[in-house]
């Protein structure tokens, strides 16, 4: 999102990050517009819908 915020395309960020599809570039921005942080903690595959987040971590470790 740092690079993002800092105004990089988002050909630049796949390119930098070796990310396979724009795509995903586009959720992490609608999620870190929308104020839904506690999704880039969660494993991959994973979607907690109900308690919005791994119950593991701290709230310190969420952010």
């Amino acid at each position: 999102m740092k690079m993002k915020i800092e105004g990089k395309t988002t050909k630049e960020i796949i390119n930098k990050l070796n990310i396979r599809n724009e795509t995903q570039v586009h959720t992490w921005w609608r999620w870190y517009r929308n104020g839904e942080s506690y999704r880039f903690s969660q494993d991959v595959g994973k979607q907690y819908t109900y308690g919005k987040g791994n119950k593991n971590l701290s709230p310190l470790e969420t952010l």
